[in-house]
């Protein structure tokens, strides 16, 4: 691994989980409006439909200039929001920041997989995971007592240094000789075409794509969910905002951990099965817990569990595609989850205010995990089909 793009890549992802948490109490505080809190996540997901986009881009002008000039750019931005005020200037420039947001985890991720040297690598996925989970520990901690103990200008224009540092780092580091191909004009329609066919005609593809539709309508809420539910379900304060969210990254490092170790690659559909029954039936039980302890012990072991199957997800995606194209078709797998997840952000936090968030909760939560079995059933029979056609076009032996 190289180490000055691997600093560059942790710093990116650490800028990234502090703003992403700041600017979270930022928007709640200010109104106490679920509503608020789902359209900033909705601006947040949204330009997650540009990745195929952003992954033929970064092909066409080089991935290592790419990171380095979204990096520069996203510091400046976010210098930006410490002095804004009002909330429509606030947004616009969050959905930028979103954008080039988006454009750097596409870039970083295709970089990582040709750096790991070899595709389907677990342990190199598990370092991946595992940067960017300890991320989410530091940054909620970070993140609480700076946005306490500094006024918001100096916050925010310290994060943008540290994206400064991480575009120096990324300009510097050893991946110039990575150079996909890349043939044709850059088109905006076609790196989606594209990646749907690669995806829609690949088996191993088409499941993990279904299984990200499947989270997102149901569990795309709860990024604009967990400050309500700390907040306002249990009438707490920022600090144990901050302490959930750093639960959560501590439980998704520990799935990291034992996602490298556990299982074979042929096993990676189960894996995956298993972790996200506990996921989703952890999410819909969060609705009856009242107290903060209780709270982190079951989200802990939740995020433990689906970050565990992540590891096989990831290493199955990186098998399936190669590495020229690798950057569209992360980004189409990327944006097939966003409407789905918009969608729920806006339909969740509408629910909120009218039924509570305890009903949410459960609702999500159970209809997943009944989605999940149903998606099971249908791979199942579709299995079974594919054998017996196969079966019935082999010729018998005389």
């Amino acid at each position: 691994m190289k180490s000055r793009f691997w600093s560059a890549f942790a710093l990116s992802a650490l800028g990234y989980e502090i703003t992403f948490f700041a600017m979270t109490l930022v928007v709640f505080n200010r109104s106490r409006n679920p509503f608020d809190v789902g359209l900033f996540t909705a601006l947040t997901f949204a330009p997650q439909l540009l990745a195929p986009f952003f992954g033929m881009v970064s092909a066409r002008i080089g991935r290592r200039t790419g990171l380095s000039a979204a990096c520069g750019i996203t510091g400046v931005l976010i210098a930006c929001e410490g002095i804004l005020k009002d909330a429509l200037p606030l947004f616009v420039v969050w959905f930028l920041i979103s954008c080039l947001f988006v454009f750097i985890s596409n870039v970083r991720t295709t970089l990582m997989v040709d750096l790991m040297g070899q595709q389907g690598n677990r342990k190199g996925n598990s370092a991946v995971l595992l940067t960017l989970n300890a991320a989410r520990i530091v940054a909620p901690v970070l993140g609480g007592i700076a946005s306490l103990a500094l006024p918001p200008q100096l916050f925010f224009g310290l994060i943008g240094i540290v994206y400064l540092i991480a575009m120096c780092l990324a300009w510097v580091s050893d991946t110039a000789s990575i150079k996909p191909k890349s043939e044709g004009a850059i088109r905006l329609i076609g790196p989606f075409l594209r990646g749907a066919r690669e995806i829609v005609g690949h088996p191993d593809l088409s499941f993990l794509a279904a299984i990200v539709i499947l989270r997102q309508v149901f569990l795309g809420v709860q990024t604009s969910l967990f400050v309500v539910y700390v907040k306002s379900f249990l009438r707490l304060g920022d600090v144990e905002y901050g302490y959930f969210m750093a639960a959560i990254g501590a439980g998704s490092i520990v799935g990291s951990l034992l996602g490298s170790r556990w299982g074979s690659p042929g096993q990676g559909r189960l894996l995956l099965i298993i972790g996200l029954s506990v996921h989703f039936l952890s999410f819909a039980a969060l609705g009856y817990v009242r107290s903060l302890g209780g709270a982190i012990a079951l989200m802990s072991g939740s995020f433990a569990a689906f970050y565990a199957t992540l590891v096989s997800l990831h290493s199955l995606r990186d098998r399936s595609t190669s590495s020229d194209f690798r950057g569209v078709v992360y980004g189409t797998m990327t944006a097939a989850g966003v409407p789905p997840a918009v969608i729920s952000m806006f339909v969740g936090s509408f629910m909120i205010r009218t039924i509570g968030i305890r009903s949410v909760l459960v609702a999500c939560g159970a209809c997943a995990m009944g989605c999940l079995v149903l998606c099971v059933v249908l791979l199942g029979r579709g299995n079974s089909n594919r054998e017996g056609a196969q079966t019935c076009a082999t010729p018998e032996k005389s």
